[in-house]
């Protein structure tokens, strides 16, 4: 059992090594994509500006074209992490739709990947990257069963009543070459493959099987040679986390922020200036600072309160949770925020945010941004922690 683990693992890692170096081209390539949608747009808003016409258009297509790119790297650095996530209630058809663009990269020109989800959230409880891990399992495989040209379909659906619970389906189907009737008993058995010597371990399907039983599920195959295979997976269905029913953001600015001080510990620059304006605009006092040591430097010389500290994880000189403890034992009222691009957990950069504190990933939004403090400066700290988490 425990040599079976240690190779399944070795084997999961080999196939990200595999994957990540044809996702390169892919990731790139989406990337240029957005940055030429953003800056098209940055140049038609400045000559509609000029013709004093409305650019309310082009800023939403800005948004939606950053939106995508959020996306794209949620999945790479979710597919990149060594660590499994957090077990959480999450929405399997948003995390379908986000993982498109990601898996896309991986299967070529000629072959058509098609998301069909349902027209609501599913709610399921368990790990992300174990859902992503089973769907790049089966992408992969139905690949390499087509040759080059077909069609994947991935859907995701409810299903009836079992157990007492509602039932998740999730399909994963190809147009490949099938899977003969007297192999279809074997296909979950470790190490049993049809590739030839050194194009596989026969542990991909195993670990599907492991997973899908892990979080309570069932897999049944239906194929036929020639035509194709499809994976049905029963999961059973969750209730839906109650901080998802976030309350409408409006143009009035909550009065608990006029007047506090916040400090904004960010290296780059001109998201610096960004999230200062922003809270700048609610009526906040804002302090910033480039990195850890000028945050230190920044209190040391300011003699009024400080509410709130939001700090970056990883800069220069001196990262964000180091100067972050630092800080609280000479300002024990404030209250710390942390942001990152990088994961909340994991050992994608060697740097942990402290369990009970509040996380941002970024790009911060401004009205998430506003959702945080108000929380943290009400006393409601706990609500401001689950709903970063599961957001």
């Amino acid at each position: 059992q425990t040599q079976m683990k240690s190779q399944q693992d070795k084997m999961q890692q080999t196939q990200k090594l595999e994957a990540i170096g044809q996702l390169a081209g892919g990731v790139a390539h989406d990337f240029n994509n957005v940055l030429s949608i953003v800056d098209g747009f940055v140049r038609l808003s400045e000559s509609a500006l000029k013709r004093g016409e409305d650019i309310t258009d082009n800023l939403l297509k800005i948004r939606n074209a950053v939106s995508r790119g959020t996306g794209i790297t949620r999945q790479l650095l979710l597919f990149g992490k060594h660590r499994v996530s957090e077990k959480k209630v999450f929405d399997v058809c948003h995390l379908i739709r986000d993982a498109e663009a990601f898996f896309a990269p991986l299967l070529g020109a000629g072959i058509n990947l098609m998301i069909q989800t349902a027209h609501k959230p599913l709610w399921v409880e368990g790990t992300q990257d174990a859902y992503t891990q089973i769907l790049m399992n089966l992408i992969l495989n139905a690949r390499d069963a087509m040759k080059g040209k077909g069609n994947i379909i991935i859907s995701a659906s409810e299903g009836g009543v079992q157990g007492g619970k509602n039932r998740l389906i999730l399909k994963v189907s190809d147009t490949g070459c099938g899977i003969p009737p007297d192999m279809q008993s074997k296909i979950f058995d470790p190490f049993f493959t049809t590739k030839e010597a050194g194009k596989g371990t026969g542990l991909g399907l195993t670990q599907v099987y492991g997973l899908t039983r892990q979080m309570q599920g069932q897999v049944n195959i239906e194929s036929e040679v020639g035509v194709g295979a499809t994976f049905m997976f029963h999961f059973p269905l969750a209730n839906p986390p109650v901080e998802t029913e976030r309350k409408k953001v409006d143009d009035t600015v909550p009065e608990i922020l006029h007047g506090k001080t916040i400090l904004i510990a960010e290296d780059e620059p001109d998201l610096r200036e960004i999230v200062a304006s922003t809270v700048g605009e609610w009526g906040m006092n804002v302090l910033k600072a480039s990195d850890g040591i000028e945050a230190l430097e920044v209190q040391d010389s300011y003699d009024g309160v400080i509410d709130i500290l939001l700090t970056d994880m990883v800069m220069p000189r001196m990262g964000g949770a180091q100067m972050a403890r630092l800080f609280k034992d000479v300002r024990p009222e404030t209250q710390i925020m942390y942001a990152s691009g990088y994961p909340e957990r994991g050992d994608i950069e060697g740097v942990e945010t402290p369990e009970g504190a509040v996380f941002m990933p970024k790009p911060v939004l401004g009205e998430d941004l506003q959702e945080q403090i108000v929380n943290i400066l009400s006393g409601n700290k706990e609500t401001s922690q689950r709903a970063v988490w599961q957001g």
